[in-house]
């Protein structure tokens, strides 16, 4: 099983509903966050933790290259973010989680728990 606990981390700052410069804070914070998960020693790790880890932190690039972050219409004038939006964007978490082999968990969360904040979230 691939580690999770990289998927919360990265879910820390909100996706509000956003234009230009809201794509541009995310790009930029998921930038910092893989910059910063990079250069973290994890040399003692198994190399299969290793791995994964590496898995999830090249998806990470990828979702931020991307560039296709949520947009929570249903409650513009809140910040209450997406699992996914009317269009199919997804958060970092649930695009990590099905990089990571958790589609169906990522489902599950967006059918039941779609608005709620990634902390909050039961499986």
């Amino acid at each position: 099983m691939r580690p999770l606990s990289i998927l919360l981390f990265i879910f820390l700052s909100p996706a509000l509903a956003f234009g230009n410069q809201e794509s541009d804070r995310l790009k930029s914070h998921f930038e910092s966050v893989e910059a910063h998960l990079r250069t973290t020693d994890v040399s003692d790790w198994p190399t299969s933790k290793q791995q994964a880890r590496k898995h999830t932190l090249d998806a990470l690039r990828r979702y931020r290259s991307q560039a296709r972050f949520p947009k929570n219409t249903n409650f513009s004038d809140t910040n209450v973010p997406a699992f996914f939006d009317e269009n199919g964007n997804r958060c970092a978490v649930a695009y990590l989680m099905e990089e990571s082999g958790f589609e169906e968990t990522a489902a599950d969360i967006q059918a039941t728990q779609n608005f709620a904040w990634a902390t909050l979230c039961s499986t």
